[in-house]
């Protein structure tokens, strides 16, 4: 039973990886028909991010770009410093998230751990299974 379900996944896997790069040469080829249009639309606009649309061969295109925005951590420190000696409080204006990797917490010295211990959790990830077909002896 199990020996026939794992060879199923097996083959729906390999279909799967096939038609993900169907798919994704599909993707490529939609974006370089649309990418001067909407390109286009986002200078007219004024746009490097947000949403955009057009209508291309009968479809009403949405092309929506998200702003990702990223901190640089150590000009964000010297900034909390600079904001807390000049007597005002940083958190007013800075979220504060303070972690410590696991892998410098297992290299603590006991004593240390000890103090850590109370600010850490550990709740369980997503099991995986893996499997391997073991081979029969004759």
């Amino acid at each position: 039973m199990l020996k026939n379900l794992l060879a199923q996944r097996s083959e729906l896997e390999a279909q799967m990886a096939v038609l993900q790069e169907c798919i994704q040469s599909i993707n490529i080829d939609i974006e370089h028909i649309l990418a001067e249009q909407l390109a286009g639309i986002r200078k007219l606009q004024g746009k490097e991010f947000g949403t955009v649309n057009l209508i291309n061969d009968g479809y009403k295109v949405t092309e929506t770009i998200p702003k990702k925005i990223e901190w640089n951590q150590e000009k964000m420190n010297e900034l909390f410093d600079r904001i807390a000696a000049a007597g005002d409080d940083p958190r007013a204006y800075m979220h504060i998230k303070l972690e410590v990797s696991e892998k410098s917490f297992g290299e603590f010295v006991p004593a240390v751990q000890s103090m850590f211990s109370d600010c850490r959790s550990v709740k369980p990830g997503k099991p995986s299974l893996k499997f391997e077909l073991m081979e029969v002896a004759p």
